[in-house]
């Protein structure tokens, strides 16, 4: 197997003197004894702190369960077995009770943290409660110049919601201080699709109608709702994973070249993309998209609306395939099919880029063996770029073609660890980089195109299909592919592993 080597700009992260250099920082996550800190936001802190990027900063974990300062680092530890706990990070760590609907508590917390230059609060809590929160520290004094708030999704779970959970939020906080974190954004693999692009004289030329036949965009998950059914049942594989995830990989792929890395010069570009999405509503949804539910099988003893906190009679989609248009000069009359699902046969997150054939075969081989160049950018997992191209089968008789991919490997080929994407973002926020961060228009832009589609599901006449667990998804999902003459890529659906 041929291989290649592509050199991108190495993405170097803050060095502690930078950090120091700005002062003394406090990171406060509020909601710091859930999944998400324990799993995630804490042990991404410990690998920074370990390559000496946190400077003199502490961290301080909110919760309403009551621990000392050493029961919760145990407790860290035991969730996280490599993490050291004679480490110093566990010296810059501090544990607060506090509960979001006590006004005292906030009063508590203003007079417990230490003096900092700079305070980042992290809100991992239920969108519920942000604007109480955003209240709370407003009113007792911690909000200055200086503080930067962090908001996980979901952020609402439709365009009129979003709105009025910024609203609600920058009646306290200036939208200047807000930056809202989509951890896709902080992947190796998905700043690498802006390097490919815009750092490769070979690759910007033919990113357009005129080469490229499609795209296609797959994020896929072998779990089910995994005790998540209260929540899952109310968003749904559309809300939780297109509108933002995959919404945002659209913008890296379709995004015209922007005039400098800075945030607004991006987000000037991702807006345009949004703004030019031809909307999926009526009978165009129904015509061009698929929702589905997964069904027991082997794999998995209960399907989807067996799972325990799952509502009867649900129509909740856990798979979902779509076609795309974006109507501009570049891209259109180039379809972009993304389907997304759970209990899906691979974990895989992938990008395929699918070029269009030579316009003159003047080499005699059989119509069957004549394959369109390909690049299949993988994010995860195993990390990786792919450019297939046609060469010469070895051998004496006739001419023969063959597929073969030139790779790259991230493991091979870049001798350096890949950081976990809130290791990036967390040091973002610190640094006050917001290119990675979502901009309330996009969120709001990427909601009102997927209002037309949730409103086009709610009519009788859409139906909702079932795959069994475990499986690339339903049917019909290849179907919708295949009118246009073309086939999902990977894993038994046309492609090669």
């Amino acid at each position: 197997m041929a291989k290649y080597v592509i050199v991108k700009p190495k993405i170097e992260y803050m060095s502690s003197k930078s950090l120091t250099s700005m002062g003394h920082f406090r990171l406060v996550i509020i909601g710091g004894s859930g999944d998400l800190s324990l799993r995630k936001l804490i042990p991404s802190l410990y690998a920074c702190n370990l390559e000496g990027h946190l400077g003199d900063g502490t961290i301080h974990a909110l919760g309403r369960k009551s621990f000392t300062d050493t029961e919760f680092c145990d407790l860290i530890c035991e969730r996280n077995e490599h993490m050291d706990r004679n480490s110093d990070f566990f010296h810059r760590l501090k544990y607060h009770q506090f509960d979001a609907m006590n006004n005292q508590d906030y009063v508590k917390l203003r007079d417990e943290l230490p003096d900092a230059n700079t305070t980042i609060f992290y809100f991992s809590t239920a969108p519920d409660l942000f604007h109480i929160i955003a209240e709370g520290i407003a009113q007792c004094g911690l909000v200055d110049e200086n503080t930067r708030i962090v908001l996980e999704k979901p952020l609402g779970d439709s365009y009129d919601s979003s709105v009025s959970l910024s609203d609600s939020i920058e009646k306290h906080i200036e939208p200047s201080k807000i930056y809202r974190i989509d951890h896709y954004l902080g992947k190796e693999s998905v700043q690498n699709l802006m390097v490919l692009r815009f750092a490769n004289a070979v690759i910007e030329p033919l990113w357009n109608r005129n080469y490229i036949d499609h795209v296609q965009i797959t994020v896929a998950e072998t779990v089910g709702v995994e005790g998540r059914a209260g929540y899952y049942d109310r968003y749904g594989a559309l809300r939780d994973i297109i509108q933002n995830h995959m919404l945002q990989l659209l913008c890296l792929i379709a995004m015209e070249p922007p005039a400098d890395d800075k945030p607004e010069s991006i987000l000037a570009e991702k807006v345009q993309v949004l703004r030019s999405l031809k909307p999926l509503k009526g009978a165009a949804a129904r015509r061009d998209t698929v929702r589905a539910q997964y069904a027991s099988s082997k794999s998995k003893s209960k399907g989807y609306t067996e799972e325990i906190g799952v509502a009867k009679g649900t129509q909740t989609e856990t798979f979902v395939a779509m076609k795309m248009q974006i109507e501009n000069w570049r891209w259109a009359g180039v379809p972009f099919y993304i389907r997304t699902g759970k209990c899906m046969e691979r974990r895989l997150s992938e990008v395929v880029i699918q070029f269009k054939e030579v316009p003159h075969w003047t080499l005699n081989v059989p119509k069957k063996n004549r394959k369109a160049n390909r690049i299949v950018i993988r994010l995860q997992p195993d990390e990786s770029i792919q450019l297939l191209m046609q060469i010469k089968q070895p051998g004496p008789k006739s001419l023969e073609l063959k597929q073969v991919p030139l790779d790259l490997y991230y493991a091979d080929s870049i001798d350096a660890r890949l950081p976990d994407a809130y290791e990036r973002l967390l040091l973002d926020v610190i640094e006050g980089n917001s290119t990675l961060f979502m901009h309330r228009e996009e969120v709001e832009l990427a909601w009102k195109w997927c209002d037309g589609v949730l409103d086009a599901w709610q009519e009788d006449s859409m139906p909702m299909y079932s795959y069994p667990a475990g499986t690339w998804g339903p049917e019909e999902a290849d179907i919708l592919i295949a009118k246009h003459k073309n086939s999902f890529w990977g894993y038994g659906q046309g492609g090669e592993d």
